[in-house]
């Protein structure tokens, strides 16, 4: 969920665990995808070129 709250949206995550991670899972034609982190509106960018390269994979359900 992308959260936007004046602390949380205010400046980047500073800490790693609070940004954005995406973990990617392949079973045969299955493709899994579990986000965690924080994702606000500053952090988002961080994954933008992560999530762009899962987009445009084919062969997956």
């Amino acid at each position: 969920m992308l959260t936007i709250r004046k602390r949380d949206a205010s400046g980047p995550a500073k800490e790693p665990d609070h940004q954005p991670r995406i973990a990617i899972g392949e079973e045969g034609d299955v493709l899994g995808c579990a986000f965690s982190g924080t994702w606000t509106t500053r952090t988002v960018a961080l994954v933008d070129a992560e999530m762009r390269k899962i987009e445009k994979r084919s062969g997956f359900k």
